[in-house]
């Protein structure tokens, strides 16, 4: 059979197993983003070795991500077009896990303690390893999911899954990091993720087993044809702005939260469990609350009023701890939870909404290119973070993050502010695209 019924049920059983692969990708993602920035170039008031200057963590980090990102469509291309016993997906995935895991811990063992150029040329060549077998590894993973959910109610339901399984992965690393390295080190902290990661991704295989049934063309388009046709999909033009606004965002405010807890708060490290562990828990809490209004609103309504709500938020942390009469500790609870409320929405939509533009695809191409969309969509979202990273960075550097002098901290949520709300209207403006299939008209 080399197409899967439209209206074949996707079994629980699968959905939960599938989605538990997620924690893999998050355990890892979330690491980096919260600790790897303050590792390489911690506050000056905190008693920690500084590797490099904080400027040059995140122009490397920027630059890994643009070269990263070339790799993703080529990756998809591949995976979408290849044939073999396993299937199109599964080798990827089996051979690329363990090099994650590898190329992971690398990135927390520099080879000068202290500053030294030695550290940034470590850092700039592990950063790049490591992407590429990322994307080995989450490329094809990502594209089953199109093909495993047929049903838009299955789509919904898979991402929701995925998120939740997603927010106990990034649980794990938000909250266990800073404990680990209290109690342990950042080295042994990264061998502890990067195991779990990989066991993770090899758990979530055992949910696709015999469900992914197409087979490629023996004839088939060629790279420069597939990566036209992406970019004049009009639907996928009109949704990846939000995306990528929305992960820069993310992106800024994970790597803000060490900074405004040691700086800001003047709490311990550990602290830094209990605001991210916050606004995990809140999203994870308004996870089902996003499905019944999916099922009932449909996927482009939710994913833009929970987008709009994440936007006019962030800016509340530019006043946390400053409100008088008010304990700090407190107001930062209420605000991050308050910002926590909306991701819920935008965490669980974007896979769903991508599955319905593949299929999208597929009626006007004939041909399943999952993983390239998946791909484009991964370049396009880390050319977003390359730009994030050193922004925050500057932002840090030229207004303040210490204590003393904290106005760049607190100008940080304004700015992913205006990052999500861009990608918002974009958003709102183009993408019209229907949760179930149209007709002909359509195209």
């Amino acid at each position: 059979m080399n197409q899967p019924d439209q209206n074949e049920r996707l079994p629980l059983a699968n959905q939960l197993l599938y989605a538990a692969g997620s924690m893999g990708s998050q355990l890892l993602l979330q690491t980096i983003s919260a600790w790897l920035v303050y590792f390489y170039a911690p506050p000056a008031d905190v008693d920690r070795t500084s590797f490099l200057p904080l400027t040059v963590v995140g122009a490397i980090l920027g630059l890994g991500r643009i070269v990263d990102g070339i790799t993703d469509p080529l990756v998809g291309y591949w995976t979408d077009m290849t044939r073999s016993r396993w299937g199109r997906r599964i080798p990827f995935i089996v051979a690329g896990a363990p090099f994650m895991a590898i190329t992971f811990v690398l990135l927390w063992l520099p080879p000068v303690e202290g500053q030294s150029a030695a550290n940034g040329i470590w850092l700039l060549f592990m950063i790049q390893l490591y992407f590429f077998f990322v994307t080995i590894v989450a490329s094809p993973y990502t594209a089953i999911l199109p093909e495993l959910a047929r049903r838009s109610e299955d789509r919904v339901s898979l991402s929701a899954w995925e998120l939740a399984f997603g927010l106990v992965g990034a649980a794990i690393a938000l909250v266990a990091t800073g404990l680990l390295i209290r109690a342990l080190d950042f080295r042994l902290m990264a061998i502890v993720m990067a195991g779990l990661g990989m066991a993770a991704r090899y758990f979530g295989l055992l949910g696709v087993v015999g469900r992914l049934r197409y087979v490629p063309p023996e004839v088939r388009p060629g790279l420069v044809v597939a990566l036209r046709t992406t970019f004049t999909n009009r639907y996928f033009l009109a949704f990846m702005p939000s995306l990528m606004g929305f992960n820069a965002a993310v992106l800024m405010l994970t790597q803000l939260i060490p900074f405004f807890v040691t700086a800001v708060l003047e709490q311990t490290e550990a602290f830094v469990s209990v605001l991210t562990g916050t606004v995990m828990g809140i999203a994870l809490a308004f996870a089902p609350v996003t499905v019944w209004l999916t099922n009932r609103l449909g996927k482009r309504r939710v994913y833009g009023w929970g987008l709009l709500a994440f936007a006019c938020t962030l800016p509340l942390l530019s006043v946390a701890g400053l409100i008088p009469g008010v304990p700090r500790l407190l107001q930062t609870l209420v605000i991050i939870s308050i910002i926590g409320l909306p991701l819920g929405a935008v965490f669980i939509l974007p896979n769903a909404l991508l599955s319905d533009i593949t299929d999208y695809d597929e009626r006007r191409t004939g041909t399943r290119r999952e993983a390239m969309f998946f791909g484009t969509r991964a370049t396009l979202e880390k050319m977003a973070l390359a730009v994030a990273s050193p922004l925050f960075a500057g932002i840090l550097d030229l207004f303040g993050s210490t204590h003393d002098d904290p106005l760049g901290i607190r100008l940080v949520g304004p700015v992913a502010a205006v990052l999500a709300f861009t990608g918002y209207a974009v958003f709102s403006a183009g993408y019209r695209l229907p949760d179930t299939p149209s007709t002909s008209a359509e195209l």
